[in-house]
């Protein structure tokens, strides 16, 4: 068994970690050099993103990530395209899936574009690939 295989979060189960590598995988898939988000194992930094979460909102997630979980990929697929899309439905409906696009892209989104990879991943990040350097500068200092 890999690294990254038994990687276990503080904050969420595995059936909610794996909900989201699937649809980090729908959402980034492989593209050329750039791995797709599975692979990649950025999932093991989630726990850095949840912490900060609100009680309510991580208790919210785990709730959504539950009922993704027993979800075809089909129906998450056509999810995904409405949330991005949402204009063309009623504005109670496109609301919601707004907040959906944005809370779970933007979960996945900011796991990907980290720079962090699983301990089982060798190749390039995709920062590595697109010649990208983020220096994180602690609040109480100055950016150079």
């Amino acid at each position: 068994m890999s690294k990254s295989q038994t990687f276990k979060s503080e904050y969420l189960t595995n059936r909610q970690l794996q909900v989201i590598n699937r649809l980090g995988d729908l959402m980034l898939p492989q593209s050329g050099e750039f791995p797709p988000f599975s692979k990649l194992g950025c999932i093991t930094a989630i726990d850095e993103i949840v912490a900060y979460l609100p009680s309510s909102d991580l208790n919210d997630l785990k709730m959504l990530l539950n009922v993704l979980s027993t979800t075809p990929d089909a129906v998450l697929k056509t999810m995904i395209k409405q949330m991005m899309a949402p204009d063309n439905w009623p504005e109670a409906l496109a609301s919601t899936l707004r907040m959906l696009d944005t809370g779970l892209r933007g979960i996945i989104m900011s796991l990907y574009y980290s720079g962090r990879k699983g301990p089982d991943y060798q190749g390039q990040s995709p920062l590595e690939l697109m010649g990208v350097e983020i220096v994180r500068v602690p609040c109480n200092q100055e950016a150079k």
